[in-house]
């Protein structure tokens, strides 16, 4: 129907092709006028609306060629013509703003590319580039969390380009690598510090990232030797600590705390708990002893005191 009205507008044809003659010949101003004129005669003239959208853009007017490409799709929003202009005009606007160093900008006008047509490969490209370098300075500048960021964001436009998933993999295997090196750093301060605990706990986190690692889990294996040397030592000063405060419970609880940790002198160990329960049987006498002497009761006083002389006849007083 719409070409139906077009052919029964002669008047608009003929401005249309005085129009495009003008436009031919680089007069851009003359082709406007007639253009207007044609739609002043016909103002749903899909031709007219695009062919005057196209000369704005022949002559670098990109914003009023947006505009006039907007215009064309209201007549018709399928219109082939006027999506592909509008696109070039919202990219060549990128292009401009991308020259000038305002990349925010040219985002802006690439996704409004991409709000017209969600495929289109030189938009997506062109977001993907700006990612990609905000990426590398950031790679660059040592704000790993940035890059990190920036290449996902690129990724999201050209997830298929190779260079780019190649780069992205280069940076991870870097930033990791670097990770790795803090944490085993950090592991030597703690080691030299003797806090061995920590340390362990440090390369725990390196291993997490690097399991295959084989220095790592040697180091780790070392850090957790010497933490179990530090505690068997920890626990034996407590436990001798206990027996000379006669604390004997608490002296054999940190004997087994020792042993659980599976200990080359275990001999000695039960050797030295033995005597210690032998300690704590001769206290609890002498105590029961000064509990009856408080009591007056001097016989079970001298049974008990007794006992504890057959024990150990040099015992306290």
């Amino acid at each position: 129907a719409r070409e139906e009205l077009t052919e029964a507008n002669p008047i608009a044809n003929r401005f249309i092709e005085i129009g495009l003659e003008f436009r031919d010949g680089g007069q851009y101003e003359k082709a406007i006028e007639y253009f207007r004129q044609a739609l002043s005669v016909s103002a749903d003239n899909l031709q007219a609306q695009v062919n005057l959208a196209i000369t704005f853009m022949a002559q670098g007017q990109l914003e009023q060629a947006i505009t006039e490409f907007e215009k064309a799709l209201t007549i018709d929003d399928e219109d082939v013509a006027s999506r592909a202009g509008l696109c070039d005009a919202h990219l060549k606007l990128g292009d401009i703003s991308l020259s000038k160093g305002r990349a925010q900008d040219a985002i802006q006008s690439y996704q409004r590319v991409l709000g017209i047509n969600t495929e289109h490969t030189e938009a997506r490209q062109r977001v993907a580039e700006i990612h990609l370098q905000r990426a590398r300075k950031a790679q660059t500048d040592g704000r790993d969390e940035e890059a990190l960021n920036a290449f996902s964001e690129a990724l999201k436009y050209t997830p298929e380009d190779p260079s780019l998933i190649g780069q992205f993999e280069t940076f991870k295997a870097e930033k990791k690598a670097r990770v790795i090196a803090s944490l085993v750093a950090r592991s030597e301060r703690e080691a030299k510090a003797l806090n061995w605990e920590a340390a362990v706990k440090i390369l725990d986190e390196a291993s997490a990232l690097s399991p295959d690692d084989s220095e790592i889990q040697k180091r780790k294996a070392e850090a957790l030797e010497k933490l179990r040397q530090k505690k068997l030592s920890d626990l034996k000063s407590r436990a001798r600590g206990f027996a000379t405060a006669e604390k004997f419970n608490e002296a054999l609880q940190a004997w087994q705390d020792y042993l659980a940790l599976t200990p080359d002198d275990a001999e000695q160990v039960e050797a030295e708990t033995a005597q210690i329960r032998k300690q704590q049987e001769i206290f609890d006498l002498y105590t029961r002893a000064g509990r009856a002497l408080t009591a007056r009761d001097f016989d079970e006083a001298i049974r008990l005191l007794k006992d504890v002389i057959i024990r150990d006849e040099n015992y306290k007083d």
